[in-house]
Parts: C-alpha cells; sequence; structure tokens
C-alpha cells in the first residue's frame, strides 16, 4: 500500500501516514470478475451472508486494497465514504 505523508504544524520530525482513498464509482457490473457477487449485481462489501446491515444490491463500484473490483450497497457506500475508505460518487479521478 502506498502511503502518503502529511506534515503537521510544520515539523518535518512528526509525520502522520495518511492512507489513499480508493477510487470508486457508480455501479458497473463489467468492472467486477464474472460469476462474482459484484458482476451479478449484488453488495460484495457485506458478503453473501448479509444480514439486516445490507441494502442487497449494488450501487457503488471501489477498487479494495489489492487493486480488486467490489460492489457496495447503499449502506456500504455510506459507511465506507464515513470511514475515509473510498472516494464519495462523483469525486474520483
Amino acid at each position: 500500500m502506498v502511503a502518503a505523508v502529511r506534515w503537521d504544524r510544520g515539523e518535518k520530525d512528526e509525520q502522520e501516514e495518511v492512507s489513499p482513498m480508493h477510487p470508486s464509482q457508480t455501479y458497473d457490473p463489467g468492472l467486477h470478475e464474472e460469476g462474482s457477487e459484484g458482476a451479478e449485481g449484488r453488495c460484495s462489501h457485506h458478503g453473501p451472508t448479509a444480514d439486516a446491515e445490507c441494502a442487497g444490491e449494488a450501487v457503488v463500484s471501489f477498487q479494495d486494497d489489492q487493486g480488486r473490483w467490489q460492489s457496495g450497497c447503499r449502506l456500504a457506500l455510506e459507511d465506507l465514504v464515513e470511514q475515509g475508505e473510498i472516494e464519495p460518487l462523483g469525486q474520483g479521478a
């Protein structure tokens, strides 16, 4: 994982690692591995044993730490953006 370095208060001896946000975009089944939950329109973030915390239908595609495309329901999208894991939709490059 590539880490960005941010300097706080101009003091070069105090460094803080900042994890890069993963790219995200509106759900696109073509980005996902054939036969995967993402390719089939389901939320791979919550997985096949998803319970009440999953809204089911994929609304976002995003890359994980290994660069693989994952999918997320609307609840996963909210959680991942809030946690700083992925970029809000429309904010990617």
